[in-house]
């Protein structure tokens, strides 16, 4: 009965593990659509992109890195969208 528990243990922080990268790529989502519409980029290539590149977190990381050094950087004003895009970065 005990060797059951940590395999249990398992299986609920691994639904946790994973419950929590689809959050974080909801709200990453959404953070592309906000800038979209502040940037003039089509949200349907957000959404299209990420649902695309889902499929490599890496590869993800690097193009929304590129979208924010490329687009966020070129409006300093917009201190709100590279705080918030920053911290999905670090918390990816």
């Amino acid at each position: 009965y005990t060797s059951l528990t940590p395999s249990w243990t398992g299986l609920v922080s691994q639904r946790n593990v994973s419950q929590n990268k689809q959050l974080k790529l909801e709200t990453t989502l959404a953070s592309c659509r906000q800038l979209s519409i502040s940037s003039y980029i089509n949200a349907n290539f957000c959404s299209k992109s990420i649902s695309y590149l889902n499929k490599n977190r890496l590869f993800l990381h690097l193009y929304l890195k590129v979208l924010l050094k490329t687009v966020l950087f070129s409006n300093w004003s917009d201190l709100f969208h590279q705080s918030k895009l920053s911290f999905y970065f670090l918390h990816f």
